[in-house]
């Protein structure tokens, strides 16, 4: 029996109360511009010039990560000059619902790897399944400080932190059923991205990105002219 859009967004609204502080991405396919990079793609080479540029000066005035607080280097550059984990770039994050038939882009900042890793639905559940077991310690222990890290972030009760398994079993949980949403999600049409003012974003519209980065920005308190402070709002 299919679900309703009421009954998918009841589903959404769980796992926000879930998870207050970072949820895991659930944007179809198509819709994940965690930096903006693919959106300002298809706005011609001037204006993919003057999001960097943007984005350049913006990073400047941070060091530390927008969701969890960590220390980091800003960067806009394709490949990090320094530790994945610590490089801290522009990602936003979107808000689904599949009420509206929405996606509300209307937090932004610079963040970390860690973060960064932990908002991918898909990639997480994929690293857990393949890389999770003794063949692999490293692995298993970079998995199991992923989901530390995602369990401590959202707040989750001190008993549960205080059990690794535990703490990788409820992440998973979190995990597959974000992207059991997001699958059904992508088989939707009809997405709108709406932008910081709740007014729809118009892909492909030279100068859009550079104005959606601006007003996330502002809103974040990390514009070039604005005070500096690198949180989401």
């Amino acid at each position: 029996m299919a679900a309703s859009k009421q009954t998918l967004q009841a589903q959404v609204e769980e796992l926000q109360a879930a998870c207050p502080v970072l949820l895991p991405c659930m944007s179809p396919t198509g819709y994940q511009d965690e930096d903006l990079l693919r959106l300002v793609a298809s706005e011609g080479t001037a204006n993919q010039k003057a999001l960097e540029d943007l984005l350049t000066v913006a990073g400047s005035r941070c060091s530390s990560c927008c969701v969890c607080a960590s220390p980091g280097q800003p960067s806009v550059a394709a490949v990090a000059e320094n530790d994945e984990a610590t490089t801290l770039r522009f990602t936003t994050f979107p808000r689904l619902n599949f009420s509206t038939m929405s996606l509300h882009v209307s937090k932004g900042g610079f963040a970390c790897g860690q973060c960064r890793a932990v908002s991918d639905s898909w990639r997480l559940l994929r690293f857990a399944a393949i890389k999770l077991g003794p063949r692999h310690p490293e692995r298993e222990e970079l998995m199991r400080r992923l989901c530390s890290h995602f369990a401590s972030l959202n707040r989750v009760d001190d008993a549960l932190l205080a059990d690794s398994d535990n703490v990788v079993a409820w992440v998973q949980e979190v995990f597959s059923r974000a992207y059991a949403l997001q699958v059904v999600a992508c088989n939707l049409k009809g997405w709108t991205v709406l932008g910081p003012d709740a007014k729809p974003v118009r892909h492909s519209c030279p100068g859009t990105s550079v104005a959606l980065a601006k007003a996330l920005l502002h809103s974040s308190g990390t514009a070039p002219t604005g005070k500096k402070r690198c949180v989401t709002g």
